[in-house]
């Protein structure tokens, strides 16, 4: 008995290394079909752009930890602020493939001010507290 490979082309798609200057001509197929040419896709969790940098998987963890912050805050709203961090801590602190990103980016920091301003709406801190005295009042590192 054979069993012949049936590729899945909705599932397969084609990611240009480089710019190319006439992207209509780079076209690859498949069975007989044309595969997709992207700029960017979702693998394993991750955003891999056609040049290679960060950025879109950094913003997408960003919006990530903005949503699971506020799903803390508004399911957890009437528990003790100090209730709050832990979930806050345990739950929006994932930053799976960090290790992976160029820390020189100023996207990083964009993610550092989301996580300061999500300590101040746990610990019910005006929004003016300096963010030097936000890690060491919940006993966190300074991000």
């Amino acid at each position: 008995m054979q069993t012949l490979y049936q590729p899945n082309l909705h599932r397969s798609l084609c990611i240009a290394r480089r710019k190319v200057r006439f992207r209509e001509e780079l076209q690859f197929y498949m069975d007989g079909k044309c595969l997709a040419t992207v700029n960017e896709f979702p693998h394993l969790g991750h955003i891999i752009t056609s040049n290679l940098n960060d950025k879109s998987d950094i913003i997408s963890k960003r919006n990530s930890l903005c949503g699971k912050i506020n799903n803390v805050s508004c399911y957890f709203s009437k528990c003790a602020p100090l209730v709050k961090l832990k979930l806050l801590r345990s739950y929006c602190s994932d930053f799976y493939g960090c290790v992976l990103w160029d820390l020189s980016d100023n996207a990083v920091d964009n993610i550092c001010v989301a996580w300061r301003k999500g300590l101040r709406r746990t610990l019910d801190l005006p929004a003016c507290t300096h963010s030097r005295f936000v890690a060491p009042v919940c006993g966190l590192l300074y991000l």
